[in-house]
């Protein structure tokens, strides 16, 4: 699996065009709310097929995916 790198984070800002300072910005997200730097949802989705889809190299399509963010994790 991918690690949860500074510069995966920074990757995927540019990919995604969410740069929220709360998910880049060390600094940032120590004084928020959270405490913490915040690792984007939907990364942490992309991250779980990688490593599924690494494991069971099958022919599995996936037709839907439903994801409820209840708590944030951080980096």
């Amino acid at each position: 699996m991918n690690s949860i790198s500074q510069k995966n984070l920074e990757l995927f800002s540019k990919l995604s065009g969410d740069f929220n300072p709360l998910h880049l910005d060390q600094e940032f997200a120590k004084n928020s709310y959270y405490g913490d730097q915040v690792i984007y949802g939907i990364y942490q989705v992309f991250l779980t097929l990688e490593n599924f889809f690494k494991k069971n190299q099958k022919n599995i399509k996936i037709q839907k995916i439903k994801a409820s963010f209840i708590n944030p994790l951080f980096k």
